[in-house]
Formats: structure tokens, sequence, C-alpha cells
């Protein structure tokens, strides 16, 4: 396992310095410290409905509803390890360590060590962790058709 996460952190380190203008964070703090993070559920509290940010967003819990995280292009929706989410998620950066039941649609979706995703992954970029699971398809660039369901589900939440 520890050969595996290394591996990992070494894959992250050089996608970060391929792309210097988009950064990939290997903690949750570093995405803290860059301000990428403002809104947390935390853990042991349950929430359902659809939930709509404009800055990032932490889950240590369950959620049952669609995550809509718009506003700032270096937003993120992290998952933490304990994290339970049904439903959508559209943000511009997803970081999974806990488990989703639903489509991912996003610029960038990372599932780290322990990260499981029951669904399809819409991305331009996804980077997947030996020790994750990925239950689903996963599609690497982004039709007008896929954007225009993540744009549905915007509409959805702003009824």
């Amino acid at each position: 396992m520890a050969r595996e996460e290394s591996m990992w952190l070494k894959s992250l380190k050089k996608t970060s310095e391929q792309k210097s203008t988009d950064v990939v964070y290997s903690s949750v703090w570093e995405a803290i410290k860059a301000g990428s993070l403002g809104s947390v559920l935390s853990a042991g509290s349950l929430s359902k409905g659809d939930y709509r940010c404009t800055t990032g967003i932490k889950i240590d819990s369950r959620h049952f509803g669609d995550l809509v995280v718009e506003g700032a292009k270096n937003a993120v929706c992290w998952l933490s390890p304990a994290s339970v989410v049904s439903g959508h998620i559209v943000a511009p950066a997803v970081y999974v360590e806990g488990s989703v039941s639903g489509n991912i649609y996003a610029d960038r979706v990372v599932i780290k060590p322990g990260g499981v995703v029951d669904g399809d992954v819409f991305a331009v970029e996804v980077l997947c962790s030996p020790a994750a699971v990925l239950r689903g398809n996963t599609i690497t660039t982004i039709p007008l058709e896929y954007r225009a369901r993540a744009a549905d589900v915007l509409k959805k939440l702003t009824r």
C-alpha cells in the first residue's frame, strides 16, 4: 500500500509540474491554504437535497442529493474518506477519498486511494489511484452534450 501511495504522489507531482497553472492538491490542507475550500459538511451530519455553493466544499458526512460548486475556477469539491454522496457532482475539480454514487462533471477528477465512484466521470482530466475504485465510464473529453447535462443540473437547482 505504501508503495502504491508513493507512486500515486509522484504522479501527482509530475502532473502539477507539467501544468504549472493547474494545481493538483495532494492534501486537503493544501487546498484550504490556496483558498479553494470555503464550506464544510462536518462529520456526523446528514444532509438531503441539492446543495449549491460558490466556494469549494469539503464533505466529511453523508449527503443525498446533487452537489454543485460554481464560481471560482479553483474551487474544489473534496470528499473525505468518511464521506458518502448519493447524487451527481458538478464542480471545477473533484477529489474523491470517500464514496460517490452518481455522475461527476468536472474539469479535473482525482480519485485518491480508498476512493470509490459508482457512476460515470465526465472530465477533461481524470487521475485515478491504483488503490481506488471506479465503476462506470470515463469520458475525458467533454462534448457539448455532456456540458448541457451539467447545465441541466444547474438549472434544476436555480428554480
